[in-house]
């Protein structure tokens, strides 16, 4: 039997006892350069066997193959893919480099070891945390394309598709978005050479999503769950693939707030939970995009469903302070909702424990400030919020600029300048909003509101129209002009509120109807969707007052009457409303008056603006005592309209001096002597 025959015979049967009497070179010497290799391979299998065992023969073997066919790049190769199978040990992938170095030393155009080497390195790299590795995995992946064109050959699908691999971790550890380009160029040089498997378009997936969300793009997302629909569809008893798809869609919720996308991540987790119960990352994520959405739709029941998933995570992996963290925060959305105290101790109790667990994570220290501001709100106290505010801050000391850690800091002094009146907490709360673009963070469409609503409110302080412009244009974004959406599913209410009520506020300032049109339109959409919306229902009736007065409409007065008379019976305690419903019907008897007749409907209205007025004073309302002086000046009631003019004054309710020096409603005051002294005193007080 010659050697060749032999050697087979062992290589078939495993009977690799037999090598025993190859093991010194005299037994090798007569041996032809294939005999040789084919041994070579045997010792290497033999080795593979060994490891396969825990043997520390493995050594042994591997350094007689290495001496039988020193010149055989295949004896290398085949040592290094043995060495590369061991997963993360990092003394077999050493070993897998050094061997794939000496094989293409000895055949440069040999594309597999190549290939391989790019791929230990790959490993390599990220068994180390180091770029180095990922550099020099590139350049290996090179020569092998280079290696397999010098040969006519067409490099492999697989080849661009690890080499894509290599720039994907490339970019998680540069941060930067040019190298998942280069991942993603990779990646469809294969889809392009034909690679159709369920693992690839898993990864190809992977390299979309983070590129979605390092530069904020939709569409890669949605080009990311059609690659794992594709890998669930080839392996749908694979569980990895349902969450991936399932935490796709839950990004998409989040970039778009678009209910669809709800649904479709839902279905994926429990097709992914009913694979694998035992994962603890789908239980997180799957109660995650249950508070996510109960928040957005102001679902209490839907963050009172994530309590159940988060526990279900807790309790595979127990005191997990990523889990603690998010169940927190879910706990504190809850309790903003239901004025639940204990529940938002509770929350704040799972953060500070999370918190001696990862006390580095910036985002723990977000959740901590939100739920002390949360107190704040509850207790109308400024300390919480000042602790908010310290608790951020110490966030951004670890890590720098974040903008989760920004934009609680922007909330946190702007309910500070609500809480106070001081318009330099809501300056500082916009200039926070500033810097999270600055950095580049994501705006998201409530961020976007929550800078619309201090910009709105700064502007309403200072009477500042650009400012209100600019509040406009961010409720424009976080809407994405998605008017035409009628039933309003995907369309949180609150920024469609904020948006009426700024182009409410523009109307005032430039005095052009389209303003209150659009922003009648903006709010009848939002009455549409939920006619208990009890503010908007008020605005409306304010931006029909508005267009009314402006454009002498009578009916435009009358439906914002009829709209008032719902709000004031929704809920009778509102004193602004009974304030604003008495304007309104001074504006109509202002509107019906006729001196030439003397109007008993203009009298009529002016009565019931009084009655109106007087009961908003009743509850409280300090706007109402000048409304009351215009009121009684326009009926020549004198005496008590200045009378008005002085509580109005000591309330610090005025408004603009020039406002009121100009007011026409105040005409039948200008040559009584006390209204004269009363705009004096203003005037020497303002010089002061």
């Amino acid at each position: 039997m010659s050697n060749q025959e032999k050697f087979k015979e062992i290589l078939a049967t495993g009977a690799y006892e037999q090598l025993t009497a190859y093991k010194e070179p005299v037994a090798w010497s007569s041996m032809t350069h294939d005999d040789r290799e084919l041994l070579g391979i045997l010792f290497v299998k033999q080795g593979e066997h060994q490891l396969n065992k825990g043997d520390a023969r493995v050594t042994e073997s591997f350094e007689l193959a290495s001496k039988v066919a020193p010149h055989s790049a295949v004896v290398f190769y085949r040592q290094a893919i043995v060495y590369a199978s061991q997963g993360q040990n990092i003394r077999c992938l050493l070993g897998a480099s050094k061997a794939l170095e000496k094989a293409t030393e000895l055949d440069p155009t040999y594309v597999s070891a190549w290939q391989s080497w790019g791929n230990v390195l790959v490993r390599t790299g990220i068994f180390y945390e180091e770029t180095d590795y990922f550099v020099k995995a590139d350049e290996k992946f090179a020569e092998a394309v280079k290696a397999a064109q010098c040969q006519n050959l067409t490099p492999s699908d697989k080849l661009y598709w690890h080499w894509g691999v290599c720039w994907y971790h490339q970019g998680k550890h540069s941060g930067e978005a040019v190298d998942y380009f280069s991942s993603m160029e990779k990646f469809k040089m294969a889809e392009a050479a034909g690679l159709d498997v369920g693992e690839f378009h898993n990864d190809f997936g992977n390299v979309l999503v983070d590129l979605a969300c390092l530069v904020g793009r939709e569409e890669l997302l949605i080009e990311a769950a059609e690659h794992y629909e594709k890998a669930t569809a080839m392996g749908p008893e694979k569980y990895e693939g349902w969450l991936n798809l399932a935490c796709t869609y839950q990004r998409l919720y989040d970039f778009t707030n678009m209910r669809e996308y709800f649904a479709k991540s839902d279905e994926c987790f429990q097709r992914a939970a009913t694979i694998n119960q035992e994962d603890a990352t789908i239980w997180l994520r799957w109660a995650e995009i249950y508070a996510q959405s109960g928040k957005a739709t102001h679902d209490v029941d839907r963050i009172y469903a994530s309590f159940e998933k988060f526990k279900r995570a807790e309790a595979l992996e127990e005191k997990n302070p990523f889990i603690l963290i998010r169940w927190g925060e879910a706990e504190m959305m809850a309790a903003s909702y239901t004025e639940n105290l204990d529940l938002l101790r509770q929350a704040e109790n799972r953060v500070t424990w999370a918190l001696k667990a990862i006390p580095q994570h910036p985002e723990a220290w977000y959740i901590y400030g939100m739920c002390l501001s949360e107190l704040g709100r509850y207790f109308s106290t400024q300390d919480h919020y000042l602790q908010a505010i310290e608790k951020f801050s110490h966030g951004i000391t670890l890590k720098g600029p974040h903008p989760l850690l920004l934009h609680g800091l922007a909330l946190a002094h702007f309910a500070i300048g609500e809480l106070t009146g001081d318009p330099r907490y809501i300056e500082q709360a916009i200039e926070y909003c500033s810097m999270v673009a600055d950095i580049g963070g994501r705006l998201l469409p409530q961020f976007l509101s929550d800078w619309g609503v201090a910009l709105m409110k700064l502007g309403e302080m200072t009477s500042d129209r650009t400012l209100i412009e600019a509040a406009a244009a961010k409720f424009e974004q976080a809407i994405n002009g998605r008017l035409d959406i009628l039933d309003g599913d995907d369309i949180e209410l609150e920024w469609l509120y904020n948006y009426g009520c700024a182009l409410d506020f523009l109307g005032d300032f430039n005095n052009e109807p389209v303003y209150y049109e659009k922003a009648i339109q903006v709010l009848a959409h939002v009455l549409k969707i939920d006619p208990e919306y009890h503010h908007a229902r008020c605005n409306l009736a304010l931006a029909l007052s508005h267009l009314g007065e402006l454009n002498s409409d009578v009916d435009c007065f009358q439906h914002a009457l009829d709209l008032f008379h719902q709000v004031i019976q929704q809920d009778p305690e509102d004193e602004e409303a009974w304030n604003d419903y008495g304007m309104a019907l001074i504006n109509l008897g202002v509107l019906t008056n006729d001196p030439t007749t003397q109007s008993t409907l203009s009298r009529g209205y002016y009565e019931q603006a009084e009655a109106k007025l007087l009961q908003a004073v009743a509850l409280g309302s300090q706007h109402a005592f000048y409304n009351l002086a215009c009121l009684y000046s326009l009926t020549q009631n004198i005496e008590v309209a200045l009378h008005y003019l002085e509580r109005s004054e000591r309330c610090n309710a005025l408004p603009a001096i020039d406002d009121v020096i100009h007011d026409e409603w105040l005409d039948n005051l200008r040559d009584q002597p006390a209204y004269r002294s009363f705009i004096g005193r203003l005037l020497n007080k303002e010089e002061s």
